[in-house]
């Protein structure tokens, strides 16, 4: 929300009804931005808002959806109670910052005399003398005061950032703690001033944050070895089973590496509702499309944690029940045409046929430049299923010289095996000639058998960028824009509709179309109706 006469966006959530009484009169610390605010919520409030800081509306989305998530977090940790922390726990958070500000700071100190006379100030605080946080913000402060000014806002934020809610002993303890990680920076940042380089040999004093003890039954949720990973590979055994294509393994694997980056783990146990909402959120307001977060990250989270529920890997679904609306049904303004137009296929065939290979480009990437291209043109298929073709999969049938789009050489989304005649103008530019003299196995790609897609995968985001500097124009996609324009091309000069989709490799409409076949002869009536493509 915006208040009256601001353009800065503002915060507000209800807290919870059954912790609203415990949270009253409570400090609460939420990470907005760069910085931790800090909310006292009254005796008799029923709400929490603060500034987001921004104007940005999808910076504030980012800022609303990371608040959100800290939030639940923080009411959980309330129903739950403050925690107490060990020793270890404090110095292994204050270890933390002390390895942020090494790596912020750590190579470029700065002057050496100013990190001297900090030393020196903090070496007389632990002698009692007076407080190095004094030294910051006035003498006349009592130490206990100056070290809440000074380090208390750190000590929250580390608690913060965990979701922890501890006692004010625990608090404390882990602000002396940040103190004596500031005095150890400051005196390597006066070694590092001098150009003393060497390792700091008390660096490794900090310990990693030990896990929580969790309840019996979590821990053995835990040792079913319930990472993204492990969930993704079962789910995907099922799928692979049951027909399930390469893409869809490579859709749910990219899904679950963007939640990881997000949340900063890969503990399927771990994940709440309120982070699979905050993620969608954080999703959009990066500007990915309701349908891609819809329909590839929802879906994908909700059919992999599902099958963790059905064996036995989770004990919920966190992505149950989140839904997006929007995408289909509210369709964007479209102010240009879905396809390429005449001027635009120009540009980017002749650029493909204009490419010279740098020193360092594989053959195979030069020759996918050179021909995918040409193939997407004439043929209207899916950039995946021409960039995965094989020397087998171009031969001669019926008298015509035909592409086999096929499973067997990689993701096919529709799972069937479909021949496609190729254009007269493909034969006279040279294409058959290219495959005769290829060797065996796959023309533009050579795949890895521990990672298949990933070869397929890096050739199309590589082309996907090159017509993309041909054809700047972001109301267009750079694949797909071939497959609008064949089928449109196609409807004007009168090709048999179901023909069209047989070469293109669209679903019947319905019954009617799955009976018969689509003969090599009835397709080339439409590759042969399409105009050969003069270049500039």
């Amino acid at each position: 929300m915006k208040r009256p006469q601001s353009s800065v966006f503002q915060f507000r959530r209800r807290i919870p009804r059954d912790i609203v009484e415990k949270a009253r009169g409570q400090t609460i610390s939420v990470l907005v931005g760069d910085r931790t605010v800090q909310k006292v919520i009254g005796a008799k409030a029923t709400e929490i808002g603060f500034s987001l800081d921004t104007r940005d509306p999808r910076e504030a989305k980012a800022r609303e959806a990371a608040a959100l998530a800290h939030l639940d977090k923080t009411w959980e940790a309330m129903r739950q109670g403050p925690k107490r922390l060990t020793r270890r726990e404090a110095v292994a958070l204050s270890g933390e910052l002390y390895r942020e500000w090494m790596d912020i700071s750590g190579d470029d100190p700065g002057d050496a005399e100013l990190w001297q006379r900090i030393s020196e100030v903090n070496a007389s605080a632990r002698a009692g003398e007076i407080g190095a946080a004094e030294f910051m913000i006035g003498e006349d402060t009592k130490r206990r005061r100056s070290m809440e000014d000074r380090f208390g806002e750190w000590a929250d934020l580390l608690l913060a950032r965990h979701g922890l809610i501890v006692d004010e002993a625990s608090r404390q303890l882990l602000i002396a703690d940040v103190a004596k990680a500031m005095e150890q920076f400051g005196e390597q940042l006066q070694r590092h001033a001098e150009g003393n380089f060497r390792p700091d040999p008390d660096a490794d004093r900090f310990p990693t944050l030990p896990a929580r003890q969790e309840p019996p039954e979590k821990r053995q949720t835990t040792a079913a070895n319930a990472t993204f990973s492990a969930l993704v590979d079962g789910r995907w055994i099922e799928a692979k089973a049951a027909g399930g294509s390469l893409s869809t393994l490579s859709a749910w694997q990219t899904s679950f590496k963007h939640l990881a980056s997000f949340l900063g783990h890969e503990d399927a146990t771990k994940v709440t509702r309120a982070d699979v909402i905050a993620f969608k959120d954080h999703r959009l307001a990066q500007g990915i499309s309701v349908k891609t977060v819809r329909d590839n990250d929802l879906a994908a989270l909700k059919s992999v944690f599902g099958w963790a529920v059905s064996n036995d890997r989770l004990p919920t679904n966190p992505a149950e029940g989140i839904s997006l609306r929007g995408g289909r049904g509210l369709q964007k303004d479209q102010t240009r045409s879905k396809g390429f137009t005449e001027p635009e296929v120009r540009a980017i065939l002749s650029n493909a046929d204009a490419h010279t290979p740098s020193g360092t480009e594989k053959p195979k990437t030069t020759a996918a430049r050179r021909w995918v291209p040409w193939l997407l043109a004439f043929t209207g298929a899916r950039v995946g299923e021409v960039a995965q073709l094989r020397k087998e999969d171009v031969f001669q049938q019926s008298g015509r010289w035909v592409l086999r789009i096929t499973p067997d050489a990689g993701a096919v989304k529709s799972g069937q095996t479909r021949l496609v005649p190729l254009h007269q103008q493909i034969v006279d530019r040279g294409f058959i000639e290219f495959v005769n003299a290829a060797g065996e196995g796959h023309l533009f790609t050579t795949p890895d058998p521990s990672d298949p897609h990933g070869a397929l995968k890096g050739l199309t985001n590589r082309l996907r960028r090159i017509m993309r500097e041909v054809v700047p124009d972001e109301n267009v996609q750079p694949f797909h824009a071939w497959r609008h324009r064949f089928t449109t091309l196609a409807r004007e000069l009168g090709c048999d509709d179901a023909m069209v989709r047989a070469v293109v490799g669209h679903a019947g409409r319905d019954v009617h179309d799955r009976y018969g076949d689509h003969t090599i002869a009835a397709m080339a009536r439409v590759i042969d109706a399409m105009p050969p493509i003069k270049l500039n």
